[in-house]
């Protein structure tokens, strides 16, 4: 059996060859692909530089929608086996959509009621006092609340 070549088995892209190898049909997306990289370093330029370094070597293909292990990959994952690296390997995860927020309301609009605002106060004795005191204006005494 002849040595294949590919990445060291302490290289991410040694973690995404093992990650497409263990699921079911050979293949993932990007997406599921992603946590496979450092959390500083999650990005898609980051994830595409690991997979042309699988392509060049001929363990993967790209499909239109996912990233295919090729049989000469699961050749090279057989014969450079890593049992911690599977072991690491992350559960796929289900991705919360969330509940839809019900629309915003509002309490029905009240024109301002006047009466309710100058109802009548609280009436002491001689609270208005200062309201039977002549004023005076221009030398004139003025009546409360004269007209103009």
């Amino acid at each position: 059996m002849t040595h294949l070549a590919g990445p060291s088995t302490k290289t991410i892209a040694y973690r995404l060859l093992a990650a497409l190898d263990a699921a079911p049909d050979g293949m993932l997306t990007d997406a599921q692909l992603m946590p496979m990289l450092a959390l500083v370093s999650r990005t898609a330029d980051k994830l595409a530089v690991q997979i042309n370094i699988l392509a060049t070597s001929g363990l993967v293909r790209r499909t239109p929608d996912a990233l295919q292990i090729l049989p000469r990959g699961k050749q090279y994952m057989q014969q450079n086996y890593s049992e911690k690296v599977y072991q690491a390997l992350p559960e796929p995860k289900s991705v919360y959509v969330g509940v839809i927020a019900p629309p915003r309301t509002a309490p029905a609009f009240k024109p301002l009621d006047m009466t309710r605002m100058m109802r009548g106060r609280p009436q002491r004795d001689g609270m208005d006092d200062y309201r039977s005191m002549p004023s005076m204006m221009g030398g004139t005494r003025v009546a409360m609340r004269a007209q103009k």
